[in-house]
């Protein structure tokens, strides 16, 4: 089994180790992927490189056995698209269970995503709810819906589901985090990494 976080982690901080942790804890995968993007398609970048952005996710999963970072959205010369990423992961793991993390704002908007079903033909989604989000699914989406994760037992499906966790994830954005680094460094980001962030005097 793998599990994949992706994201744009400008910056990496403690919520998405969070999210990465929980998962670990709850599904026991082989791997647990940071999948960084090169070119989001839907949201505004800092302009930060995107060197400097692998570079802070790899001080800040070092010391994790299973945590990896992969470039595959990195090197892609196009716009990223999760399905794109998803059917590649499907390629190099054929039998294993595949789940891809998001968060309920997500889901709720999945059905905006291209090519969304194709998505959920190659892997699982596995929902973390930040506190005070809402659960509205579109109700095309809400048919795949199985249950809790920590209910599901051992019989977890190669793809096809949308499981949700009973954790919470850490309250914090990094668009928050670009706008108030001095105020933050402490508290939600790694010590490697701000150590990065100031080295660079990047954010400023």
């Amino acid at each position: 089994m793998i599990v994949i976080l992706g994201g744009t982690f400008d910056p990496i901080h403690q919520g998405h180790l969070a999210l990465a942790t929980q998962a670990n804890q709850i599904l026991a995968p082989n791997k647990v992927l940071f999948m960084p993007c090169k070119q989001p398609v839907h949201k505004a970048t800092s302009g930060i490189t995107s060197t400097h952005r692998i570079n802070m996710i790899r001080l800040a999963i070092e010391d994790e056995a299973n945590f990896e970072l992969d470039l595959r959205e990195i090197n892609r010369e196009t716009p990223s698209y999760a399905v794109e990423s998803i059917a590649s992961f499907r390629q190099q793991h054929a039998n294993e269970p595949i789940f891809f993390i998001i968060g309920m704002d997500s889901l709720n908007t999945l059905h905006k995503w291209f090519k969304w079903q194709e998505c959920l033909e190659n892997c699982n989604f596995l929902v973390f709810q930040r506190p005070k989000e809402q659960y509205h699914p579109h109700p095309d989406v809400a048919a795949y819906i199985v249950g809790d994760i920590d209910e599901a037992g051992q019989h977890l499906p190669l793809a096809g589901g949308i499981f949700f966790a009973k954790h919470q994830q850490v309250a914090i954005s990094s668009s928050e985090l670009r706008a108030n680094i001095t105020q933050y460094h402490n508290d939600f980001l790694p010590v490697p990494v701000c150590d990065y962030i100031k080295q660079h005097r990047l954010y400023q």
